[in-house]
């Protein structure tokens, strides 16, 4: 077909990840099946949670998402169980299916630095992977770890497809046997964090901030009445 009836990249990993978690012939099937099956991020809030949003730039971030998630249902994914069932099951690509894979994508995506891949053409390290469509990977067994603020894993990533390494500097305490590894998912405005993970870790502490040394909050203001 047209481009302009080609799916967009990001919508195409969603779908595939969609048809991987039910298809035991992927190679990320078993990877995905023990993947949460629901998330805690805003989209998976109800309208009254979402209320409590108001006057934020976050609820517009949500409101985007919502919004584009449900166009490319409409426009791509609802036409192709209509048209080709036997490959595109509707009770498989559902509405829902397409709001967890975005959400997984969202929370358990790295940058593809990690698969040893070269990173995207003006990527700067710090935008959210929602917006990067495809510049992330999935690293599985890492994407299992969880988040705490200090920890000093350091990432070792080899050439490409070789693998990549968790490690401490040599003067960093070791890790018992047994006990769990953490891993810092990097400078976040409790927005970012909230909007990717669903959670805001506390507290919120001056080595949180970003590069440049300062913490990032962002506000909106909603007018609800004529502007005098």
């Amino acid at each position: 077909g047209t481009d302009a009836a080609r799916p967009p990249a990001r919508l195409r990993v969603l779908l595939y990840l969609i048809y991987a978690l039910h298809d035991s012939r992927a190679l990320q099937h078993g990877f995905l099946q023990l993947c949460p099956l629901s998330f805690e991020d805003p989209l998976w809030w109800s309208d009254d949670e979402l209320d409590e949003l108001r006057c934020t730039n976050l609820l517009g971030a949500v409101r985007k998402e919502q919004s584009w998630l449900a166009r490319q249902y409409a426009r791509h994914v609802k036409p192709m169980t209509e048209a080709c069932p036997e490959a595109f099951s509707p009770n498989v690509f559902t509405s829902l299916a397409l709001r967890w894979a975005r959400s997984l994508w969202a929370s358990r995506a790295f940058p593809r630095i990690f698969a040893g891949l070269p990173p995207l053409a003006g990527w700067k390290g710090a935008e959210s992977l929602c917006s990067l469509g495809t510049g992330g990977a999935l690293v599985p067994v890492l994407d299992f770890s969880n988040h705490r603020h200090g920890a000093m894993t350091q990432y070792v990533v080899g050439p490409r497809g070789s693998g990549l390494e968790l490690r401490l500097p040599e003067d960093a305490p070791g890790v018992p046997a047994g006990d769990q590894v953490w891993i810092n998912y990097g400078p976040k405005s409790d927005e970012e964090w909230l909007f990717g993970y669903g959670f805001v870790p506390r507290p919120i502490v001056a080595s949180d901030a970003r590069d440049d040394g300062s913490s990032r909050v962002e506000l909106a203001l909603a007018c609800e009445g004529p502007l005098w």
